[in-house]
C-alpha cells in the first residue's frame, strides 16, 4: 500500500468516529519512499472545532475584568487574546493531551501554549445574570466590570482562518472526552501500524484547548481560540503553509508581562464599530451590548465608569453600551 493509499485508509477510518474530519488545503504527502511517514494536517476550515464543541448562536456572554482593563479595552476597541502561557490553569493545553495518550516533552508542550490564543467568557441570560464566583476570581474581586457581548453572525468567513467557539468540556466523565479519546486511540494504532504521521498534527493541541480538569468546572467557560504558530516569543511563522492564522490577528501580535514579570503574547480581537462593518470576513463580529459593574465598586467610580462607557460607545463604536448593577450586592 502506497501513502496515498494508506491516507485514504486513515481518513475513511478517522471520518466514521468524527465525520467532520477532512485533509488541510496544505496536505503535504512526503516522499513515497520516506519510511518515518508524511506530514500530514488535517483540515479546521469546515467548522469541524464548533461541531465538536457547539454553541448556541443565540448565546450571550459576559467577561469578567478589572475596570482598568475595561477601559482598555474600550480606548483601544479590541479584547486580547493571551496565549495559555498567562492563562489560570497551569495545565492549559496539556491536560488534554496527556489524557488522550500524547507523549510530549517540554519543548512541546511550551510551543503549544505559545501558539494558541483565548478570549474567555461565560454565557449569560437575564435569569442567571452574573456569577459571584466569576468575579471573586476575575472581576477584581466585586470591584470590576462585566462586559456583556454578542456575536453577530454573517458569513463566517472568520471560521476558516483559524479562529474558534466552542464551550469548554471538563473532567474525563463528558461525552466529548470519549469522542476525543476513541479517535486518538485508532490514531495511535493505525500509526504504530502504517508509521504514516511523522509529526504531531495541529489539530491535537486545538481540540485539548476545550479540555480542562474537573475542578475548573465551576467557570462554565465558553471560549475563542485563535492559532498563530510562533516562530519565538516575538515573532509569527509567516510561511502561511505552515501557520494557519487569521491575517488580521496575526498582524496585531504583542508581548508583555503578566504580574508575575513572565513574558506573554497576546492577540488583538477587534470589537465592532462603525469603522469595521466588514468584520465578520476575518473575526467574529461582536458587539458589546452592556456592562455589569461590579457589586463592590463605588458610587462614585460607578458614575465616572457609566458617563466614559456611553461617551465612546458612541463616539468609537456606533452605538449606545448599557449598564447594570451586579445582582450580588
Amino acid at each position: 500500500m502506497n501513502t496515498s493509499d494508506t491516507i485514504e485508509l486513515y481518513f475513511k477510518k478517522a471520518k466514521e468516529i468524527i465525520p467532520q474530519l477532512n485533509f488541510s488545503n496544505s496536505l503535504y504527502f512526503g516522499n513515497e519512499n520516506f519510511k518515518g511517514g508524511a506530514k500530514i494536517e488535517f483540515s479546521t476550515r469546515n467548522n469541524l472545532i464548533e461541531s465538536i464543541f457547539q454553541t448556541n448562536k443565540n448565546n450571550t456572554y459576559i467577561h469578567y475584568t478589572s475596570i482598568q482593563s475595561f477601559i482598555e479595552i474600550l480606548n483601544s476597541g479590541n479584547f486580547r487574546m493571551y496565549n495559555c502561557h498567562n492563562l489560570n490553569d497551569p495545565k492549559e493545553i496539556e491536560y488534554g493531551l496527556i489524557e488522550f495518550g500524547l507523549e510530549l516533552t517540554p519543548d512541546e508542550i511550551h510551543d503549544f501554549k505559545r501558539n494558541h490564543f483565548i478570549l474567555s467568557s461565560c454565557v449569560y441570560d437575564e435569569q442567571s445574570q452574573d456569577d459571584f464566583s466569576m468575579w471573586r476570581f476575575y472581576g477584581d474581586d466585586g470591584k470590576g466590570v462585566g462586559i456583556v457581548f454578542e456575536i453577530e453572525y454573517g458569513e463566517e468567513d472568520f471560521m476558516k482562518s483559524g479562529i474558534h467557539l466552542g464551550n469548554v468540556q471538563y473532567g474525563l466523565n463528558n461525552e466529548k472526552m470519549e469522542l476525543i479519546k476513541k479517535f486518538f486511540k485508532f490514531h495511535f494504532e493505525f500509526n504504530n501500524e502504517h508509521h504514516l504521521f511523522q509529526n504531531k498534527p495541529n489539530l491535537f493541541p486545538l481540540l485539548s484547548s476545550f479540555f480542562k480538569k474537573e475542578i475548573w468546572q465551576i467557570e462554565k467557560e465558553s471560549r475563542i481560540v485563535a492559532t498563530c504558530k510562533m516562530e519565538n516569543d516575538f515573532s509569527p511563522i509567516e510561511n502561511v503553509l505552515n501557520n494557519n492564522c487569521n491575517p488580521l490577528l496575526k498582524s496585531t501580535l504583542k508581548s508583555s508581562l503578566n504580574k508575575k514579570g513572565n513574558l506573554v503574547s497576546f492577540l488583538e480581537l477587534p470589537i465592532k464599530s462603525k469603522d469595521n462593518t466588514e468584520l465578520s470576513k476575518l473575526c467574529p463580529k461582536i458587539k458589546i451590548k452592556k456592562i455589569v459593574l461590579g457589586y463592590d465598586v463605588s458610587e462614585k467610580l460607578k458614575y465616572s465608569v457609566v458617563s466614559l462607557t456611553k461617551q465612546i460607545g458612541m463616539n468609537k463604536f456606533g452605538y449606545d453600551i448599557e449598564y447594570s448593577e451586579s445582582m450580588h450586592k
